[in-house]
């Protein structure tokens, strides 16, 4: 978070600057404190050992802070020592915080840290359709979407999956797009030339390569990487991707991640590895600026049912008759679509809200429990009903038009409901803005089971804001500030909620 990002660097600077050697925690709270008189939004906590040292310069670190923080993002207003508890309460600028947010959330990011550079999200291992195929295909977008965030230029090739909604500025390489630079029979001959290439036994020495590359390099890789056939999957999966770059890349990538449950890592591993081979006596190009990723996850099974196929029909057919009451006005095809989108979200929130190295086991599909991808949906369709209401009463005469965010008074958000709304806004803008993968020796975590919960948690704090707040009140002068506010507040909950389930691969559905 910003304001938390501020806070901390200030107090490594106070401390140092005044010889503490302690530095103090600081958060920012979801609800103000219980204290009436102060009503804090974030806080700094004081150890016994930090008491005495900060007693000292109390007036000097409430003044820096006041001073400093006129240049946050969102600066402090306030600053009282509580000998009670030892905390240092603060109460920050919410009519600012919610401008600064809003406006930043309501412009389309652009990362530009990677500029320039490539990366291709590699997923072609499974044969068939199944439940931990579709676990591989939508971590596989999920990736993508982390690589767009760091400004890569980034394209993938998955299993065509129906649907799927790929995250902006990602290209989508189709089996039927793949273009044949070099046969299977070709490349086994051009490597069974080369120096790892074992004359006896017909395989070729990865290990021995490995060497090559350095302890570093070779590190992450599977201690059992040995001897390899040329005529096995892959072997296969290599030269699939040596025709899908040379034909979709002007140059090397420069990182390619490989998607695959556990079953196959060890597979997807021999495929890189003949890959760099099989590229440099093709090309007769170094590969050495080449970074090779794996994403391995854990597998996905459901309780009573064995058939993908089966078990999306099922949820289809549960989906039809518990909302197909909702949307008689609704043609067939806009419900048929909405049910497509409802059963791809549920699916994909019951498989990425679990860590990707965890099991998952799917319940019954013809059963809904819990907040996942169809309260999400519920949420998305409930602010689009509510933004299409307030057009359709500009367009008749009953509103008027939204004015622009630098005209909004914000300091007419005075509740707790609406500041738990932008601290939850605030978590999502930070995660959205720090969407990266966890790479340790060419093994990567998405996290993108941390996406799921907070998108998950910002639904139910708007739920309990809809609830207890009346967004579109009668058309006087003196209401028409805070509708203002709060729609622009919704507006903003909207264009972040859409933008998480696109970085999932899923389409925000805006009826129910």
């Amino acid at each position: 978070m910003d304001v938390q990002r501020s806070l901390t660097l200030f107090l490594k600077e106070f401390c140092a600057a005044n010889a503490i050697r302690e530095v103090p925690s600081a958060e920012i709270l979801r609800n103000r404190t219980k204290n009436t008189n102060v009503k804090a939004d974030c806080r700094i906590f004081l150890r016994k050992t930090q008491l005495i040292a900060f007693q000292e310069c109390m007036d000097r670190l409430v003044e820096q802070l006041l001073h400093s923080s006129a240049s946050w993002p969102v600066p402090v207003t306030k600053c009282i020592f509580c000998a009670e508890t030892s905390y240092i309460e603060l109460c920050l600028s919410r009519a600012v915080a919610f401008r600064s947010h809003l406006k930043d959330l309501l412009h389309e990011p652009r990362n530009e840290r990677c500029y320039g550079k490539t990366a291709f999200v590699y997923a072609p291992y499974a044969t068939e359709l199944s439940f931990t195929s579709m676990r591989t295909d939508m971590l596989a977008t999920y990736t993508a979407a982390c690589y767009v965030n760091e400004g890569f230029q980034t394209s993938i090739h998955i299993r065509d999956l129906k649907n799927t909604v790929f995250p902006n500025r990602v290209a989508n390489i189709q089996h039927s797009e793949q273009i044949q630079y070099i046969t299977e029979e070709e490349a086994s001959k051009l490597l069974s030339q080369c120096q790892y290439y074992d004359n006896l036994k017909g395989t070729l020495n990865l290990q021995e390569y490995l060497q090559t590359k350095g302890d570093r390099a070779g590190s992450g890789y599977d201690g059992n990487i040995g001897f390899v056939s040329l005529d096995g999957v892959a072997f296969k999966a290599a030269v699939s991707m040596l025709n899908i770059i040379q034909g979709h890349f002007k140059v090397l990538p420069n990182v390619v991640v490989h998607v695959v449950p556990h079953s196959k890592s060890y597979t997807a591993q021999n495929a890189g590895l003949l890959f760099e081979i099989l590229y440099s006596l093709s090309f007769r190009n170094d590969t050495t600026a080449l970074s090779q990723q794996y994403l391995a996850h854990n597998c996905v099974a459901a309780q009573g049912c064995d058939s993908p196929e089966t078990y999306v029909a099922l949820t289809k057919s549960y989906l039809k008759g518990a909302f197909g009451q909702r949307s008689q006005t609704r043609s067939a095809e806009d419900l048929a679509e909405a049910i497509e989108i409802l059963a791809k979200s549920k699916l994909a929130f019951d498989i990425l809200c679990s860590k990707q190295n965890m099991k998952v086991v799917l319940k019954q599909a013809d059963n809904y429990e819990g907040k996942g991808g169809l309260f999400v949906q519920y949420t998305s369709a409930r602010i689009s009903a509510l933004l299409s209401k307030y057009d359709s009463g500009v367009d008749n005469g009953t509103y008027p038009a939204l004015c622009a965010i630098e005209e909004v008074d914000f300091s007419a958000l005075n509740s707790d409901t609406e500041w738990k709304l932008w601290h939850s806004l605030d978590c999502c803008k930070h995660l959205l803005e720090n969407v990266r993968l966890s790479q340790n020796c060419g093994k990567v975590e998405t996290h993108a089971h941390k996406l799921c919960e907070e998108l998950i948690t910002l639904c139910l704090t708007f739920g309990a804001f809809y609830s207890k707040v009346k967004v579109l009140t009668e058309p006087q002068q003196h209401l028409l500030r805070t509708m203002m506010a709060r729609l622009w507040l919704i507006k903003g909950v909207h264009v972040v909620l859409c933008r998480m389930l696109e970085s999932l691969g899923l389409q925000p559905l805006d009826w129910m």
